[in-house]
């Protein structure tokens, strides 16, 4: 069956299927939805990379799977996995991505007021507002670059200083918006160019949450995992520097905060992450995590510690009909042998 038959049947399907049924009926007890950012407008530094869902659609979606899971801590998914504690009732456990201002402005009052708990993953170099992740750079680039009325010079420095021909604005929004982790001298020397300064911004605006922030979270029950140190795409990184990422990040959270459950959620996607770098860090080595989480929906895992993690922030089908699709996409792929992660 071709992708595009395969999506029409699932859309279809998700019409009509109650949620709760297929809840109770799949084999999945458990399903982890996240987010990145929660805001009645998007902010600048994520405006050109994805919407953020408003605080309204996001307490709608939260009405939704209460009434169809029971909300779980990440300690009682690490008892449920490593088979020392049963899920009776479909479960669920949230998450929120970046350490973003706004999971403790906005999030967090919406969650505490529904009594629900979440794990808020967070990368140790941007706590404080010290520093910036690449992407929030390239989108603010490209929000400077909007505004900008005659660019033609720029188009030239750019064009010379590396191998890309750019006349347009179009051009150059697309070469921005190619800007990897390892790009991030192009990306700080660009901002020079449009006079754009990003540790005024930081400074300003601070888009990412304080160490006072975070104190609070975990004050008030919420747990706190890592998200590596700066938010690297794990498969364009070495395997030691993803070993190294991944233990620095929670050392940090060891040192400076009271983890009772060390969870580590991968910047963008764990595709193309080998099996040596989970044999590595399942290992008995202290700093290795007790769970960690990729992003690819509703699949099944060779490792039991490690989880993957449904993309609920930006969603057109509404939670309900993510899910389900979810739900169905995984019973046909089990169908065809194919709902394992491959690595």
């Amino acid at each position: 069956m071709n992708r595009p038959v395969r999506r029409y049947i699932i859309n279809a399907a998700c019409v009509w299927l109650p949620l709760g049924y297929l809840s109770r009926k799949s084999p999945f007890r458990l399903i982890l939805p996240f987010w990145h950012c929660v805001a009645e407008e998007t902010p600048p530094h994520i405006r050109h990379l994805y919407p953020a869902s408003t605080p309204r659609t996001f307490r709608h979606d939260l009405e939704v799977l209460v009434k169809n899971y029971r909300p779980v801590s990440a300690q009682e998914v690490l008892l449920h996995v490593t088979e020392e504690k049963i899920l009776s009732k479909p479960s669920m456990l949230l998450s929120f991505d970046d350490g973003l201002t706004e999971a403790a402005r906005i999030i967090e009052p919406i969650l505490s007021g529904m009594g629900i708990p979440a794990v808020f993953f967070v990368n140790s170099a941007f706590i404080d507002n010290q520093d910036m992740f690449y992407r929030f750079k390239v989108s603010l680039l490209i929000d400077r670059l909007k505004t900008m009325k005659s660019p033609e010079g720029i188009f030239e420095i750019i064009s010379g200083r590396h191998p890309v021909a750019i006349s347009s604005k179009h051009q150059l929004h697309r070469f921005l918006m190619n800007l990897s982790y390892q790009d991030m001298g192009k990306i700080n020397s660009i901002a020079e160019l449009f006079d754009l300064d990003f540790t005024a911004y930081l400074k300003i605006r601070k888009p990412f949450m304080s160490t006072s922030q975070l104190e609070g979270l975990i004050e008030k029950g919420f747990e706190v995992g890592a998200h590596s140190i700066d938010h690297p795409r794990y498969a364009s990184i070495p395997a030691d520097e993803q070993v190294r990422q991944t233990r620095e990040s929670l050392d940090w959270l060891r040192r400076n905060f009271k983890i009772n459950t060390a969870c580590f959620a991968f910047p963008f996607t764990d595709s193309g992450v080998s099996e040596s770098f989970f044999k590595e860090i399942f290992s008995d080595h202290p700093g290795n995590p007790d769970l960690t989480f990729g992003t690819a929906g509703m699949k099944d895992d060779t490792w039991p510690r490690h989880l993957q993690r449904i993309h609920a922030g930006s969603t057109s089908m509404g939670i309900k009909g993510l899910i389900r699709s979810e739900y169905l996409l995984y019973n046909l792929k089990r169908l065809s042998g194919t709902s394992y992660v491959k690595r």
